[in-house]
């Protein structure tokens, strides 16, 4: 079933013409700040803090005691990987310490950083963080304030992880056990679908992008499991369009009008809110749900905050 509701008011706005994101970064929620590639603002007013840019660090790991964990992500042919750790200050923007290895070994690998084009895999990438310290993917522990090694410090990783988190496993299998009912995402585009069925094979709701003229684009940013609901972010037109229609693969942007669709997962309601008026846009996604505020990005250079609607 689907219920319209008005078009939402953002809490605050913030652009940035550099971009908002690098690689397959994301902008997030930290504590106080949201963060992005590569700028902070204030959680709760969207007040930039800074903006900078920085000649190695792409992606950010995680952020504790005021201090970013970054590292470089790099696709140099057919793979795509982590490289180095960086500690930057939260409220700054100042890149505080590297730390790619252990003793002189650590100190080349920065050297060769300033080596234009050099991929430098031989640097060690941030693992997690505990506490306090950061824990590298080769075993060793850095103190996260200084990047100093704390061979001492008697700390583990944890064995889980976010990609064992309910919405990734739902966008990564594209299936998730729901109170004994499978809960499956289906399709891309018009075809977008999502649907709960029971075990015996009963659809017990079933929701079609195509039964409102929306399209989907199916990837992570689309949609989003939080709270017993599924945002959905739903265009009236296609993401991409043919330049020239004899060479279908080869496509360009397409404006659209977007919406955010909220599903309930019980009920299968979905309450459809209107996030642009008349001003059409080349991309929209959802960045963060953080409890009740939501981040949504448009064109990659502007970022707005929701509350999330009831």
């Amino acid at each position: 079933m689907l219920s319209d509701s008005a078009m939402l008011k953002p809490r605050w706005t913030y652009s940035n013409v550099r971009g908002l994101t690098q690689w397959y970064g994301h902008v997030d929620y930290y504590g106080p700040y949201v963060i992005g590639q590569w700028f902070a603002l204030d959680a709760e007013t969207g007040t930039e803090h800074w903006s900078h840019k920085f000649h190695r660090p792409t992606s950010v790991c995680d952020c504790a005691h005021d201090v970013i964990i970054a590292t470089e992500s790099r696709s140099d042919g057919p793979w795509t990987a982590d490289f180095g750790i960086y500690g930057i200050d939260a409220p700054t923007g100042k890149l505080l310490w590297t730390n790619h290895g252990r003793g002189f070994w650590g100190r080349l690998l920065r050297c060769l950083d300033f080596v234009p084009g050099f991929t430098n895999e031989f640097r060690d990438t941030p693992k997690c963080i505990v506490d306090q310290y950061v824990i590298t993917w080769s075993g060793r522990i850095l103190d996260i304030r200084t990047g100093l090694p704390c061979p001492s410090a008697n700390v583990c990783a944890p064995e889980e992880d976010h990609w064992s988190a309910p919405e990734r496993v739902l966008y990564e299998k594209r299936c998730l056990e729901i109170d004994g009912d499978d809960l499956l995402v289906q399709g891309a585009g018009e075809e977008f679908e999502i649907l709960r069925r029971h075990k015996d094979g009963r659809v017990i709701w079933q929701f079609a992008a195509r039964e409102r003229s929306f399209h989907v684009d199916g990837n992570y940013y689309s949609y989003r499991l939080h709270g017993g609901r599924i945002f959905i972010i739903l265009g009236d037109a296609p993401n991409y369009v043919p330049i020239k229609a004899s060479n279908p693969m080869h496509v360009k942007p397409n404006p659209a009008n977007y919406h955010l669709g909220v599903l309930d997962v019980s009920s299968g309601e979905c309450k459809i809110h209107r996030l642009t008026d008349t001003e059409q846009r080349t991309g929209c996604r959802i960045e963060a749900i953080r409890e009740d505020r939501i981040l949504i990005s448009c064109e990659g250079t502007q970022l707005l905050e929701y509350a999330v609607p009831a």
